[in-house]
């Protein structure tokens, strides 16, 4: 797994001689070495200053090697708009976007990691087992004790507490 930051870096020098071109590279320089690294023991690549199309183009080439990363998985990190001048954060949208239209073809899962960050799993079997932001055991041991309490107690209330439980996991839980 050590491997993947490394080929992440040599596989993304394009985008590295790219950013020199953009108008702010001298007051936030984008590099490989600055930008891709480990992020809780999966790679990451840190999209901040880089343009859109820049961006997109890292995203591309990150998630074509998707299949080869020993890690099964990478983050992508893409801020929160602070530098938008007021636009809704256009390098997330565009980003997000970008992994949404492609993830359900290529068999990826997306997993949002807070307002900055979207974990990109390609391959469920080398990714790790306990994924940052997944449910645990103990999570879902400890909703079935709670709803069998309230179900002792209040039938009606444990009912709709279930349903919304259901429908709120149902629905990738925000993802």
């Amino acid at each position: 797994m050590r491997d993947d930051v490394h080929r992440l870096r040599v596989a993304l020098l394009p985008v590295a001689e790219e950013a020199k071109l953009l108008s702010w590279y001298a007051e936030r320089p984008w590099t490989t070495d600055t930008h891709i690294d480990w992020l809780q023991g999966l790679p990451a690549i840190d999209l901040h200053a880089l343009s859109v199309k820049t961006a997109l183009q890292a995203t591309q080439i990150a998630c074509e090697m998707g299949s080869e990363l020993q890690s099964g998985s990478l983050y992508l990190v893409t801020g929160s708009g602070r530098h938008s001048m007021g636009r809704p954060a256009p390098l997330k949208r565009a980003v997000h976007g970008w992994l949404r239209t492609r993830a359900q073809s290529k068999g990826w899962s997306l997993h949002a990691q807070g307002q900055s960050r979207v974990l990109v799993v390609f391959d469920e079997e080398r990714a790790p087992s306990a994924l940052p932001g997944s449910v645990g055991l103990l999570e879902v041991l400890f909703t079935f004790l709670l709803l069998a309490g309230l179900w002792a107690t209040w039938p009606p209330f444990a009912v709709a507490l279930g349903l919304g439980l259901v429908w709120w996991f149902a629905k990738g839980r925000g993802r």
